[in-house]
């Protein structure tokens, strides 16, 4: 079975890096070179990013209290819903 966390970071990445410029660009270095140097430098190259995304964020939550996420981000939710309320 694929963890949930799994499936979604996968997604969510897959999502996000479809189409943008880093993708258009390794097209065409594919079609110019050697298309498993490039797989592989895309590979590793998105896993070093990811990685140091991952340690920031788990970084980031142990210089934090772990309850401030949450209530900060459902309260920025919460004002957005309420200035978009119809009236």
């Amino acid at each position: 079975m694929i963890s949930p966390v799994f499936l979604e970071a996968f997604t969510l990445t897959f999502l996000a890096e479809w189409g943008d410029r880093s993708q258009i660009a390794t097209i065409g270095l594919a079609a110019q070179s050697n298309v498993w140097g490039v797989t592989l430098g895309g590979v590793f190259g998105h896993g070093v990013c990811t990685g140091a995304a991952v340690m920031a964020g788990s970084a980031t939550l142990h210089t934090m209290k772990s309850i401030k996420v949450p209530v900060v981000y459902r309260t920025e939710l919460d004002d957005r819903a309420s200035q978009n309320a119809p009236e």
